[in-house]
């Protein structure tokens, strides 16, 4: 962070009109709605086209030892490639920036160090090339790269190869979401083939059904019931209903009997297992109800009887198939709310969740405090140990931060290597003391490559007695932030 009030260009700034279309069209592009994979591999190469000045593109999706080609724009006829085509991995740039997992950008290939010798498939080698992982979290998908043929005047600058590095992470996120969404579909129409299934055998079922006299012997016996139990009607009917029962579910059958013969109850209905004749065991449905003679008596019972091996089958398979759906469910939930790579919340859950933070604690009449944590000297850090590192410590930053809070704090990854953390219910004792745990506990990390520590801004804001807003309470914050660089970085400075 500078020592200095940074200069704000006007809108009359050339560059400053550049980067508002190039951004307003990153904007216009990440907002349009749901369409094919394909269609948004197409707009984000056709804006790189326009926006970078260069008229060829790819996107590759990294496959063991090739590339495939997914989307492509500007590669004329005269070129033997088309979507679908498979190019070996070391004969494209794009290698290197798998092989790296970094961005590369070269302005006049030919005097490039890194590419000039590089051995480029194809007759028309490009004098041009912008390329950049396609990442989710840290799990590379491919690569989208764009060429020209004319060396440009200028190298590319830093916020241009992260304009094509966050497309490239965008690119990642909407893959990963496409994959899961398809992956919830297919569970959800398994669950319906599987609903269908099980409605139509049911539908179509011949229920077995059966009479059995007061002393528990089979009267007669329908075709499903005999089919059911293997036997004909006639060895049914030199039985007791006892001896095709398993006799572990005896005990319920014959109570349920005895207090539908006593009147307790109108009928009964019990899941039972049954003897088939050949001895293997049947899981059925029994409904029982008892026909009386006219002074009350028993006359005999009316059993159905329906088989539901199918059906106990089927039921572990739908919830199998629930729990997929559930996780897959899941999986978007926490794509939508987490930052990837800190696995705290992201941008636009965070905002959310300060708001109604901020509302309660109008309502409540309490005190909020707002950390604003910076990383001192992260970009040297990750140029001297690379973005692999980087990441580590990022993640390692924001494990400590929850680890330091309460429950009920929130934090969020509020920028590249900044966080914002905001405390329910404290004031600014509690918000010093929350914001200096998370200063110590960093420094005296020993999870970095070399030792590594933060800045924190904090502020405290009343909302119910100032009206103050989670707007101007994040920049009162920021502005700590800055004053806690400025005085030597390691420290905590409340606003």
């Amino acid at each position: 962070m500078s020592k200095h009030t940074p200069h704000h260009p006007s809108v009359t700034d050339p560059i400053a009109a550049l980067w508002t279309r190039r951004l307003r069209a990153f904007q216009e592009l990440v907002s349009r709605p749901s369409t094919t994979l394909q269609q948004v591999f197409a707009d984000f190469l056709a804006m790189a086209a326009t926006q970078f000045e260069l008229e060829k593109g790819l996107i590759l999706q990294a496959d063991g030892n090739h590339f495939t080609i997914l989307a492509m724009v500007g590669i004329d006829c005269t070129v033997p490639v088309k979507i679908g085509d498979t190019l070996d991995l070391g004969s494209t740039f794009a290698y290197t920036v798998a092989s790296t997992g970094r961005s590369i950008a070269s302005h006049h290939v030919s005097r490039d160090p890194l590419l000039r010798d590089h051995p480029f498939a194809g007759e028309k080698r490009p004098e041009v090339y912008l390329g950049s992982p396609i990442l989710f979290g840290t799990r590379l998908f491919g690569v989208i790269a764009m060429a020209g043929a004319t060396p440009r005047p200028e190298p590319f600058n830093a916020a241009e190869i992260a304009l094509l590095d966050l497309m490239g992470q965008t690119l990642g996120g909407i893959i990963e979401r496409d994959r899961l969404d398809r992956e919830r579909e297919a569970a959800e129409r398994r669950h319906r083939e599987t609903t269908a299934l099980l409605s139509t055998a049911f539908d179509t079922a011949a229920i077995g059904m059966a009479l059995v006299n007061a002393n528990g012997r089979f009267l007669q016996a329908n075709a499903a019931l005999c089919r059911l139990l293997g036997y004909e009607e006639r060895e049914l009917q030199a039985l007791h209903f006892q001896t095709v029962t398993y006799r572990e579910d005896l005990d319920a059958d014959l109570e349920l009997l005895r207090a539908l013969t006593d009147g307790e109850i109108p009928e009964y209905r019990l899941e039972k297992r049954y003897l088939h004749k050949d001895g293997h065991v049947i899981w059925a449905e029994l409904n029982v109800a008892l026909v009386r003679e006219p002074d009350g008596t028993p006359r005999c019972y009316v059993a159905q009887v329906q088989g539901i091996d199918a059906q106990k089958a089927l039921i572990a398979k739908l919830e199998e198939q629930q729990a997929e759906l559930q996780a897959a469910n899941d999986k978007l939930t926490r794509l939508a709310t987490i930052d990837p790579l800190t696995e705290v919340l992201n941008r636009r859950a965070l905002r959310q969740k300060i708001d109604e933070l901020h509302t309660a604690a109008f309502e409540n009449g309490t005190g909020l405090g707002v950390l604003m944590v910076d990383v001192d000297r992260f970009k040297a850090y990750n140029d001297r140990y690379g973005h692999m590192e980087g990441d580590h410590a990022l993640r390692t930053i924001a494990r400590a931060i929850v680890a330091a809070g309460r429950e009920g704090d929130v934090v969020g990854r509020f920028g590249g290597e900044e966080f914002l953390v905001v405390l329910p219910a404290v004031d600014a004792d509690g918000t010093g003391a929350a914001a200096e745990r998370i200063r110590a506990a960093i420094a005296a990390s020993t999870d970095f490559r070399e030792p590594t520590t933060v800045s924190v801004g904090a502020h405290v804001l009343c909302p119910a007695q100032t009206g103050e807003g989670m707007d101007e309470a994040i920049a009162r914050a920021d502005v700590a932030l800055y004053e806690a660089k400025r005085t030597g970085r390691n420290r905590v400075t409340l606003a």
